[in-house]
């Protein structure tokens, strides 16, 4: 067995998850590209970016400490980590050009945010020597340069300036539309939090990829739909996208509940409440215009996560039979 947190063991299966997610998009957009789709070359290639971001977090949950390889890989995988977040930006921001009118001002934007790549990309390689943004300490650990406040300034950079491009071309997106772009934003951030507030969590890197999968099943995957698919190839287009979404919440749940100490069908009973609940508010008229049968649907698939909190609850505080102390 490994010695290896089980928390770092979760967060090498969430970056497994992500890249699967992403390859899964790159190969369904394959038949696009080919078409000469620009929107699905630059959203295949926002996927890449983000694959080598998760590859890259990798070695930073499994090789610190001594090994034959760890030293390599780790400082290896640190690079390609700090590499790849920015160009993940950048290309969203090209594929966004494909659906926005101001392209003028956006082309004006790119230059700018390719300034400020040049820059990051230049102080990454010369923290491999020069310590800025990292180091990895002798005994083979990662840590955090002099200037690692400098790349979290410039992420934000790349952050603000795509957003602010999104805000100020809002009024010509559709709804389904904004839900998607904003979706790349929004769920980071929150992940975000979460990950703040539960040290050793990796989550962003899942928000980043959840993002993707909404873009795609929203714009790409409908569009595909209405211009190259028999109704026969839509159900199981559908079916097989909805397994996949099925498949991972599963996973995800099965994570909690082994650690859960409820052995009386918890899951099962939080499921059937919600689906109770849900279902009488559509009936009193509540919020009539979000819940319908559809979204109660997606709410009982989404249920079995509800927990997922416990994942790093320690296991001497989530299974202590009596009172927890004023520290726990």
């Amino acid at each position: 067995m490994l010695d290896v947190p089980f928390i770092y063991i979760a967060n090498i299966v969430f970056n497994f998850y992500n890249i699967l997610i992403c390859l899964f998009i790159i190969f369904a957009l394959i038949p696009s590209i080919i078409k000469n789709d620009k929107a699905a070359l630059y959203f295949s290639i926002t996927c890449f970016f983000t694959i080598l971001f998760n590859l890259g977090d990798i070695p930073n949950w499994c090789c610190e400490g001594p090994g034959k390889y760890n030293h390599t890989l780790l400082l290896v995988g640190t690079v390609i980590y700090y590499l790849s977040h920015p160009f993940i930006f950048w290309f969203y921001l090209e594929y966004m050009k494909e659906y926005l009118p101001q392209k003028k001002i956006i082309e004006f934007f790119i230059k700018i945010f390719m300034l400020f790549l040049i820059v990051y990309s230049i102080l990454t390689l010369l923290s491999i020597k020069y310590n800025l943004f990292f180091y990895i300490t002798p005994d083979n650990y990662y840590k955090r340069g002099n200037f690692y406040s400098v790349s979290i300034g410039l992420i934000g950079v790349f952050f603000f300036m795509t957003f602010m491009i999104l805000v100020a071309n809002h009024k010509y997106l559709s709804n389904v539309q904004k839900i998607s772009f904003y979706s790349f934003f929004i769920i980071p951030f929150v992940l975000e939090i979460v990950q703040i507030l539960n040290y050793g969590l990796s989550l962003v890197n899942m928000g980043i990829t959840f993002s993707m999968l909404i873009i795609f099943i929203n714009l790409h995957r409908n569009l595909e739909i209405k211009l190259y698919m028999t109704e026969s190839q839509i159900r199981k287009k559908q079916e097989l996208i909805s397994e996949f979404q099925e498949n991972t919440i599963l996973s995800l749940s099965n994570l909690v509940e082994n650690r859960d100490t409820d052995k009386g069908n918890h899951i099962q009973r939080i499921v059937k409440y919600i689906e109770i609940l849900a279902k009488q508010a559509q009936k009193d008229h509540v919020y009539p215009d979000i819940i319908d049968a559809k979204y109660i649907s997606i709410l009982l698939k989404a249920a079995p996560l509800h927990d997922i909190g416990k994942i790093v609850v320690p296991d001497k505080i989530l299974k202590k039979e009596g009172k927890l102390d004023t520290q726990e």
